[in-house]
């Protein structure tokens, strides 16, 4: 019996916890993990769904680990504790998976000057890699906001399931501004058999570029190039390229395959027939192009109807151009329709083509403004059903650009924009659009995602595709007023058996939107699931956290930076600010706890400073959050009422976020003074603060005197401590 007591003690004392838990790959079917032990030692694998609890994997003595039963579908955390010990913490934790459920920014517009840049994720295009998970494609057509339509970048960016967390942007060329309201410019695809992308963008010069990359997307290497062409289709399968796309000086539509490893030289060319009362098809105006279930391609493609009298109508042709079938007419506008504002999109139920389309409509009794058109065939493209006009939101219109997905059922999805410019305040949802459809004739209508938030509804390209679950992907690009709302969007549907726990998808200085924080300083985390209600910190709570001391949790929901808890300012299902802790430094996680649900981690980088002026928007600028000696605040009294301008030589009160690691989770009784250099820069004039200091939680204060050098003017202010400078993009009004 002693011998048992004493080899239980041994084994609690020198088992020690593994560290360094490393995911060595993760695909859709297998993760490998490995981390640092001692020997001798068993291990306990545990595995969490992202807001669920942990469970046991296995145990064992070696110090790796391959899991190949799970759900694809689902981010999982995963941890390893040394067995024989009750007092050694569980090894660092590690998340794998697809990309999280809900809203989220997949790529962020930088700022240039005091915006954005909203040429920021024009054209985006989508497709899913061999995991199942999107990668996509875009035009930066302004980089430098200065009009020179020549700079205009495409970029790639693709996921990365070991790291759950999006791969840097790829720039794949500088195409220059090829982008157009009218059409889609850029198209991307990924072949499973042989792991390579593709993809092309039509270029400055009025041509069109082939790209393709065999390592993931990391490197890109041009294909090829077509001349005098626009408007690019591409898929990929089993080594093949199938490609369409429109020449100029009625050539027509042009359809190109080959193997996409070979020489271009030994790629076919055809160009479509020309049907009947058809003229070529319309340079301008890009085809559609999509493979079925048994590996034939198809495009489809808008041609003029030039018989007598046809009032500028249009024909949308379907055609399978590897049979000797001449394309068919789907739709001919002088039928049911006045002329058209063109755009196609297709995919395949089977062997089935089901197509999206734009057009002007002109039933009687249909609201004219409904612009967005579904079409489909049961007979692999011979006989095509009634054309059906997706139903408005109101007196909203339905509008280019749009896009078509079904799921594996032939249920149907499209995704749109709509012109709020119309609407009258009938509409029920806020954009972009999704209709969606069962029996894809009747079809319900509201927005892409159940919320939002903050992101903008005018999308200047939008696509939607089912993962292999059958949830739907919606890529958009959104024109916000911030690096936070702004660039490209994805949403999300959540898997039927995801947890409801929280999902961490960013951590950010809580006003510049930095990825580093500071000890001290106010924190922004964006994710879902966060809690259920929506508030402050309020009197109740400082009661029960005791005196002199900050909330550590509201409503159950508590944050934890490497496991020391935030003080929690505000709350949300999507976005929570908290006072981020003292006493952090390096890359450490960051875990949400709502009501015992813990998230996965999120890493952020902890720096010693990285000041940011508090600010508030008014018209299309951002103001410093400052007042006047009087306390009155200071702004644009035609945009803020309240507010008025300073004058120069005139002292004003900053107040800044970020400037120095301070206390935290605290109540600050008294002003505490920072001697560290700080420079204040107002337009071309830099000046030294009065007083720096701490006077709340988080919040420095900096008194300012206004260089008596400034004449009347929007200057941009600025803060610089240990030679980090706030971001520029808040304006000082001075008279």
């Amino acid at each position: 019996m002693r011998v048992l007591v004493l080899f239980l003690f041994a084994s609690l004392v020198w088992a020690q916890a593994p560290t360094g838990l490393t995911v060595q790959s993760a695909t859709n079917t297998q993760v490998q993990l490995t981390w640092t032990g001692t020997a001798g030692t068993s291990y306990t694998v545990e595995r969490a769904p992202v807001g669920a609890a942990f469970t046991n994997l296995a145990t064992l003595t070696a110090t790796s680990y391959t899991d190949t039963f799970f759900d694809a579908y689902l981010q999982f955390t995963y941890q390893i504790v040394a067995t024989g010990s009750s007092t050694a913490a569980p090894s660092n934790p590690v998340t794998v998976g697809p990309p999280p459920s809900g809203l989220s920014l997949a790529a962020a517009s930088p700022l240039n000057g005091n915006q954005v840049n909203l040429t920021y994720g024009e054209n985006v295009s989508l497709t899913f890699d061999g995991n199942g998970d999107p990668a996509f494609a875009f035009l930066f057509g302004d980089p430098n906001a200065d009009d020179v339509a020549a700079e205009g970048q495409l970029f790639f960016r693709s996921w990365n399931r070991a790291k759950t967390q999006w791969n840097p942007l790829v720039l794949v060329a500088t195409p220059g501004d090829a982008s157009s309201g009218g059409e889609s410019v850029v198209s991307l695809g990924y072949d499973t058999s042989t792991k390579t992308f593709a993809l092309a963008t039509d270029d400055i010069a009025g041509n069109i570029d082939l790209y393709v990359s065999t390592n993931g997307g990391a490197t890109w290497s041009l294909k090829t190039t077509f001349s005098s062409a626009n408007g690019p289709a591409l898929a990929l399968s089993a080594g093949n390229i199938y490609f369409a796309y429109q020449a100029d000086s009625g050539v027509g539509l042009q359809y190109v395959t080959g193997k996409l490893s070979a020489d271009p030289g030994t790629w076919t060319t055809v160009s479509a027939p020309v049907v009947n009362n058809a003229g070529s098809s319309n340079f301008g105006v890009s085809p559609a192009v999509a493979i079925d279930s048994s590996g034939s391609p198809a495009v489809a493609f808008w041609a003029p109807d030039i018989s007598p009298d046809n009032g500028g109508a249009e024909i949308l042709f379907f055609w399978m151009p590897a049979g000797n079938a001449a394309p068919v007419a789907v739709v001919n506008t002088s039928n049911e329709f006045e002329s058209a504002t063109l755009g196609v999109r297709m995919v395949f139920y089977q062997t089935n083509p089901r197509i999206g389309f734009t057009a002007i409509t002109d039933l009687a009794d249909a609201n004219a403004d409904a612009n967005v058109h579904y079409i489909g065939s049961n007979d692999g493209g011979k006989t095509w059903q009634p054309a059906v006009s997706i139903p408005t939101d109101g007196h909203e219109s339905t509008d280019y650009p749009l896009d078509i997905a079904v799921d594996a059922s032939d249920n149907g999805a499209m995704a749109y924009e709509s012109n709020e410019a119309e609407g009258d305040g009938s509409e029920k949802c806020d954009s972009p659009k999704l209709a969606l459809s069962s029996d894809l004739v009747n079809w319900t209508v509201c927005q892409v995602a159940p919320d939002l938030g903050n992101f903008n509804g005018d999308p200047g390209a939008i696509q939607i595709g089912f993962g292999g679950n059958s949830k739907r992907y919606v890529f958009w690009q959104s024109g916000g007023d911030s690096s936070s709302n702004s660039g490209v969007v994805m949403y999300r549907d959540p898997p039927n058996n995801q947890p409801t726990g929280p999902v961490i998808s960013n951590v950010l200085d809580a006003e510049s939107a930095r990825a580093t924080i500071v000890p001290g300083e106010f924190v922004a985390l964006y994710g879902a699931n966060f809690v259920g209600t929506t508030r402050t910190w309020a009197g109740a709570d400082f009661t029960a956290a005791g005196a002199g001391n900050l909330p550590m949790s509201l409503s159950g929901v508590g944050v934890q930076f490497n496991g020391l808890p935030a003080a929690v300012y505000f709350i949300s299902p999507t976005q929570l600010d908290v006072q981020a802790p003292s006493g952090i430094t390096g890359t450490v996680p960051v875990t949400v706890t709502n009501n015992g649900a813990v998230s996965g981690a999120f890493n952020v980088a902890v720096v010693q400073n990285a000041p940011s002026l508090y600010y508030y928007p008014a018209g299309s600028n951002l103001y410093p959050a400052a007042v006047h000696l009087d306390g009155t605040l200071i702004g644009d009294p035609a945009l803020t009422g309240t507010a008025t301008k300073v004058k120069a030589g005139e002292t004003i009160i900053l107040f800044v976020n970020g400037v120095a690691p301070s206390p935290s989770g605290v109540i600050i009784g008294g002003a505490i003074s920072y001697s560290g250099p700080v420079t204040v820069t107002i337009g071309p004039a830099g000046t030294t603060p009065g007083f720096t200091g701490l006077v709340a939680a988080g919040e420095y204060q900096m008194n300012v005197t206004v260089p008596s050098s400034l004449t009347t003017g929007d200057y941009p202010i600025t803060v610089t401590v240990q030679g980090q400078t706030s971001p520029s993009n808040v304006i000082l009004p001075v008279q």
